[in-house]
């Protein structure tokens, strides 16, 4: 997997999550039960980083923040986009 193939689009439309926080830093994440998917987009994409997170019953998260990783996501998204979202407040 890299950019050139959407199976992170696939995966990003069904768990993934775009958080924008009041002082307005935009995190860009997928979280799974299981460390191999997170740590494949770290090790693949080359950008992220994976945390485990015990709030949530214990799930691994992969994230990105950094403005230069957010954009080359952005830009994989124009050629693989995708279809369903949710606005939580």
């Amino acid at each position: 997997m890299d950019f050139k193939h959407g199976w992170f689009a696939g995966m990003f439309d069904a768990d993934g999550t775009v958080t924008l926080k009041e002082t307005g830093q935009i995190t860009i994440s997928v979280t799974q039960k299981y460390k191999e998917i997170p740590l494949y987009f770290q090790n693949t994409l080359n950008i992220g980083n994976i945390y485990f997170d015990k709030s949530i019953n214990g799930y691994w998260t992969w994230a990105i923040s950094n403005e230069d990783h957010i954009i080359q996501i952005l830009e994989y998204f124009k050629h693989f986009p995708v279809y369903r979202y949710r606005l939580q407040k």
